[in-house]
């Protein structure tokens, strides 16, 4: 009986230890391992037109200026993302494109695994199928309910903030959609665009909609 009792008690121990190695590891997520959650209740960005024009760093020669489309504030879950190496004009200036989602996408981002991808800079991709992705309304879900956004930190903090963004983060960003034009001679220009997110917040999306050029003045993380 008393090395039942013993082994009985051991395992008790066993499972109170592997239930808080599991709260600490994927709940607090303290290695910052890529997590694949899922958060109801997150609501669309609320945007509102705005115009004016502001001038940016000067990157490699090329004078930056970024045309104000709408403010925004924006709270998402960070589906996926990625981090460039800050080789180009473009990377240096967003050097993090993230897959921000809400609503329905965001809620069932746990339940069905849509196979994020951006194998590229503007290129999102999915490869969710079956009854449940179906139920959720397949890729109109995606189209109303997440962009692919270019981030442009408007100061030198945020640029180092924008370091530990990371899948399964849930932000709450303010600032405003761009369309910016990196000018270096006459006949040496690049032009970045936001795509129409308010027209897929209305669930009109399609496939050029669906990217932002995200000018961020102020990050947070939430839980």
């Amino acid at each position: 009986m008393k090395n039942q009792g013993g082994f009985l008690k051991t395992l008790i121990i066993l499972a109170v230890i592997g239930f808080v190695g599991y709260y600490v590891i994927h709940d607090l997520n303290i290695f910052g391992f890529p997590v694949r959650r899922g958060i109801a209740g997150i609501p669309a960005p609320v945007l509102k037109p705005a115009t004016g024009q502001i001038t940016l760093e000067e990157i490699d020669g090329y004078r930056i200026t970024a045309d104000y489309m709408y403010s925004c504030d924006m709270r998402g879950l960070v589906v996926n993302e990625r981090h460039f190496r800050e080789s180009s004009v473009i990377d240096k200036l967003a050097p993090v494109s993230a897959i921000l989602a809400w609503g329905t996408v965001a809620e069932n981002n746990d339940k069905i695994d849509f196979g994020w991808q951006q194998p590229i800079r503007g290129a999102l991709a999915w490869s969710a199928k079956g009854d449940a992705y179906d139920a959720i309304g397949g890729s109109a879900a995606i189209y109303q309910c997440c962009t692919d956004a270019y981030l442009i930190p408007a100061n030198a903090a945020l640029r180092e903030d924008f370091r530990k963004i990371k899948q399964g983060d849930q932000l709450h960003l303010t600032g405003y959609l761009v369309d910016v034009w990196c000018q270096k001679s006459a006949g040496d220009g690049i032009g970045i665009g936001s795509g129409d997110l308010a027209k897929c917040i209305k669930g009109e999306g399609h496939d050029t909609d669906i990217y932002s050029v995200f000018y961020v003045t102020e990050i947070e993380w939430l839980k």
